[in-house]
């Protein structure tokens, strides 16, 4: 594991411009959602039908934007748009984006540039302080450090015809008592349990879902109704 992975920037990548006092230029648009550089974070965000895209910079576990960054409209590759912006320290801030775009309910098109919509890349979600609670509140997402490095592991060389697979919540998997792990409700709860499910012939687990969801009831934005299982 790399807790320290960037990607590497050519020296001639510095910035262009600045957006409301902050340095920026266009982005790496084959790097979806926000990655670490050496000096700067990369934000890549797609809308297919979005007439105009902002970055929203906020300080944590707070509501209201302190910087609002518009992409410039050069900064846009087809339906991407990218942008690096110099300086950020990820350990200070948290973002979403604001998207503007046509209304018609009718096809599927709900832009509304007021909302603060969450990063469909995120890597780490915040927002979720409270089991059960329904909030009115908007999720952010953070950047982070580390990514895995796969190297050399090795891999299942067993055919899809094979499989046996049991799909499972993590947290739920082992919260209760009754699973007698040693930490309930976690990964490694999981993990100890997979000699009892080697027992029972499975031999392949499908994580459903591998992070925190909004447990809360929710309701169709176009129509008002509930959300259906």
């Amino acid at each position: 594991m790399n807790q320290e992975a960037v990607h590497t920037l050519p020296v001639s990548m510095i910035p262009l411009g600045e957006i409301n006092g902050f340095p920026v230029r266009p982005g790496l648009y084959d790097i979806n959602g926000a990655t670490l550089l050496q000096n700067g974070v990369n934000f890549t965000v797609h809308t297919h039908y979005g007439t105009g895209c902002s970055l929203l910079l906020f300080h944590r576990e707070e509501e209201e934007p302190y910087a609002v960054l518009p992409f410039p409209e050069e900064y846009k590759i087809g339906k991407v748009y990218s942008m690096i912006v110099f300086g950020l320290n990820i350990e200070d801030f948290e973002y979403a984006y604001s998207v503007d775009g046509p209304w018609n309910p009718a096809r599927g098109l709900i832009f509304d540039k007021k909302k603060i919509l969450l990063d469909p890349y995120a890597k780490a979600v915040t927002g979720m302080r409270l089991w059960g609670e329904n909030r009115t509140k908007t999720y952010h997402a953070r950047v982070v450090k580390n990514n895995f490095d796969w190297g050399d592991m090795p891999q299942s060389s067993r055919e899809m015809s094979e499989l046996v697979i049991y799909e499972l919540h993590v947290r739920g998997f082992t919260r209760h008592s009754s699973s007698r792990v040693e930490h309930p409700g976690t990964f490694e709860g999981l993990e100890e349990k997979i000699p009892y499910l080697k027992q029972l012939g499975i031999n392949a687990v499908e994580l459903m879902p591998v992070f925190e969801f909004d447990e809360t009831m929710n309701v169709r934005e176009v129509d008002g109704r509930k959300l259906l299982d």
